[in-house]
């Protein structure tokens, strides 16, 4: 199917089979934290699950040019099958998962870790391509979290797997 991953799911909902039991969008290259879950197709495509009242999971890895994306998706089956096995189906349809490379250089730790809500600054550098074309290079570093619990681009930072509750 070609379309947004939200409409993949909506279509499959709609015409291709019936009601699953589980929604697993990605694995993303790229990960999808703090604000930026916003604009992501990634978690679009988990949601689009949720609002039909199925469990769902958007699970990303960070961008690397030799992505472990084998071991993302064997890291990611274990951590759905525990949010399955515990989840209060009463209050959470929709999760996201993200994993960063660190994670594959040591055992993985995971922390469940509420999104971080600070905006990135829009930061660009101006440029200008091959054919004389100018452009823009988003520069912006992800802002710091105020102190206090730590959220999913801390924990990330710190080179945690993190699953976040989303609603």
């Amino acid at each position: 199917v070609e379309g947004s991953p939200a409409d993949c799911v909506k279509l499959a909902f709609g015409e291709l089979c019936p009601k699953p039991d589980l929604v697993v969008s990605g694995i993303n290259g790229g990960l999808n934290v703090g604000i930026n879950v916003l604009y992501s197709g990634t978690v679009a495509g988990a949601t689009e699950g949720a609002v039909f009242g199925i469990p769902s999971v958007a699970v990303s890895l960070e961008y690397d040019d030799h992505a472990k994306f084998d071991k993302a998706g064997e890291l990611a089956v274990r951590m759905i099958e525990q949010i399955l096995a515990i989840r209060d189906s009463d209050k959470h349809q929709l999760y996201n998962i993200n994993i960063p490379t660190v994670a594959f250089q040591r055992q993985p730790e995971v922390r469940i870790v509420p999104m971080a809500t600070v905006g990135w600054p829009a930061e660009f550098d101006q440029r200008v391509d091959p054919k004389g074309r100018r452009y823009y290079w988003a520069m912006g570093t992800p802002a710091v979290p105020a102190a206090g619990e730590m959220t999913d681009l801390e924990a990330l930072q710190k080179g945690y797997v993190t699953l976040t509750p989303l609603r």
